[in-house]
């Protein structure tokens, strides 16, 4: 399932699969493309791909074309900001500002595609973060706090579990909850 999935469900109470999983991929890594975009391709599982947008094009992380092609094969691109800062730490909202909304006005203007979630760096947010991202237009905002969505979840702060790198490690620990 995907972000705008859950954004439904909490705003308007639409249905979850019996089994709600999303899948993110943060900061934009080339080897996340290469390795990841065929076996979510091959098993139809959609995912968010969070990318700083001040990244993309440099050594190690996602081209222009390579974040079309995920779009082109149902991927999701949020926003993880334009240079990966700990937000919470920004005193500028200026600064902050910048950061959250620019990286959604670049993203939509190069990929001509709505932008709609938010992957705070680090997971770091905090009040001001959090209307801030609000105020930008995004649906969602994603840290990386352990734990799962509930319905009183603030859509704007959803927790995480991160994953093992270990495929066997991640089929494991879901099995288990």
């Amino acid at each position: 399932m995907t972000f705008s999935d859950l954004a439904d469900f909490f705003q308007h109470g639409r249905e979850l699969p019996k089994l709600p999983v999303i899948i993110t991929l943060d900061d934009g890594w080339v080897t996340q493309y290469e390795n990841a975009l065929p076996f979510l391709s091959k098993y139809h599982f959609p995912a968010t791909f969070f990318v700083v947008t001040n990244y993309i094009g440099h050594h190690g992380f996602v081209s222009w074309p390579q974040l079309q092609t995920l779009i082109t094969d149902g991927m999701k691109i949020g926003s993880h900001s334009r240079s990966h800062p700990r937000l919470a730490k920004i005193a500028d909202p200026v600064q902050l500002w910048d950061q959250i909304y620019n990286s959604k006005v670049i993203l939509e203007s190069q990929l001509e595609v709505p932008v709609a979630e938010f992957a705070y760096p680090y997971g770091s947010n905090n009040a001001a973060t959090v209307e801030m991202v609000k105020a930008a237009g995004y649906r969602v905002g994603r840290g990386c706090c352990s734990g799962v969505a509930h319905t009183s979840t603030d859509v704007f702060v959803l927790r995480a579990i991160m994953a093992p790198n270990d495929l066997t490690k991640f089929r494991k620990y879901i099995e288990a909850r």
